[in-house]
């Protein structure tokens, strides 16, 4: 905020009329009036010089008439490019700059505006931490968006080998939840692997999280899938990136780009949630769960009974009072230590499973704001 300021006060002052140096032209009326008459004297007192040198001097200036009336011109058209519409209006910039950071302000600040922070420090602090991390995720061929971290693919695999790249980045193929998420992968104009497929059963399109495809949050291309014409394309992939329907369904062994996207365990999420001075997500109602249960996909909650096996708390430290199990969980199932808590079964009001804390999930932070 502070750097734009400055800019445009620089730059205010570079085209105020008043301040800035004028251009300055080193012809004048009366600088030509006085060679012309310099030019006239000459010609008197030399009477007896040929025409021919009498007509030289007259070409002279006319010449430097013709020149000081060029550069008249030019500081003309210099001068309509200092105000030249294209400009931007930095009035108007910095205004809704300042309307943004009084409305953060509003929504941050408490009844009690002692000891307030520094919102115009910390607003530059954590702008200038995102435009860091966001360079260095680009080194290495990841995108940050909406809390997941995508790696996007500079060469080609069949769907298979995409999968295995990214399973070794800690990674899985992409899985498409939301119109926003699939906007922002039709951004990179490419056909590319997603983690979508129906290799266990003909037409049963399922994630690589092993959740179902739902009709709401699909974006096939019109006439796809069609395994009536092609049975063996049994992948999908994002082609027509010209059309917000872009998905096909293609020969899993062809060779195409691929997305990854990234999970953390369930200790990993909570610290990135901290991080950001947020916890892993608390919920005390139903309205609450609806309200995660939009997103569509598995993701880790703020619940654990890593202290006391069977003895559930939220990351508080508060016992679990609201609960929405799913019918028969929790149950360590095999018993194999499954401490955490994660939503998984998002087509039903009762959606909450518990996994183990070293599988990879998405998450959800909450933070507070009084």
């Amino acid at each position: 905020m502070l750097t734009l300021a400055a800019s445009y006060q620089e730059q205010k002052h570079r085209s105020s009329p008043e301040l800035r140096p004028r251009i300055v032209s080193y012809c004048s009326a009366h600088s030509i009036l006085t060679s012309v008459r310099k030019t006239q004297s000459e010609v008197t007192m030399d009477k007896n010089l040929p025409d021919a040198s009498t007509t030289n001097r007259k070409l002279v200036v006319l010449s430097l008439g013709l020149l000081c009336i060029l550069q008249a011109a030019l500081n003309i058209s210099l001068r309509l490019a200092l105000y030249s519409s294209d400009a931007p209006d930095y009035d108007a910039v910095i205004k809704n700059l300042t309307e943004e950071r009084d409305q953060l302000k509003r929504k941050l600040n408490t009844s009690d505006s002692s000891g307030a922070p520094d919102y115009d420090a910390v607003i530059r602090n954590l702008k200038e931490e995102g435009d860091q991390l966001k360079r260095m995720l680009k080194t290495f061929g990841w995108v940050y968006f909406r809390s997941s971290f995508y790696f996007i693919s500079s060469d080609t695999k069949s769907w298979g080998d995409s999968r295995d790249d990214c399973l070794q980045k800690g990674a899985d193929l992409v899985i498409i939840n939301s119109k926003e998420e699939n906007e922002f992968t039709r951004q990179f104009r490419r056909s590319f692997w997603i983690g979508l497929t129906d290799t266990e059963t003909e037409g049963t399109w399922k994630w690589v999280d092993g959740t179902l495809l739902s009709t709401t949050t699909s974006y096939w291309y019109p006439g796809e899938p069609n395994p009536k014409y092609y049975p063996d394309e049994n992948c999908g992939e994002a082609r027509y990136n010209y059309d917000e329907n872009n998905w096909n369904d293609n020969n899993c062994k062809r060779l195409y780009f691929w997305i990854c996207e990234k999970k953390k365990s369930w200790g990993d999420s909570r610290d990135d949630c901290l991080q950001k001075g947020a916890d892993l997500v608390i919920i005390n109602s139903k309205e609450e769960n609806e309200f995660t249960r939009q997103f569509r996909r598995l993701f880790w909650i703020g619940l654990t009974d890593t202290e006391t096996e069977g003895t559930w708390k939220w990351v508080d430290g508060t016992l679990l009072s609201t609960s929405y199990w799913h019918p028969g969980e929790p149950n360590s199932y095999f018993s194999t230590d499954e401490d955490c808590g994660e939503t998984k079964f998002n087509d039903l009001e009762y959606n909450w499973n518990d996994e183990q804390c070293s599988e990879l999930n998405f998450w959800i932070c909450e933070k507070s704001v009084a």
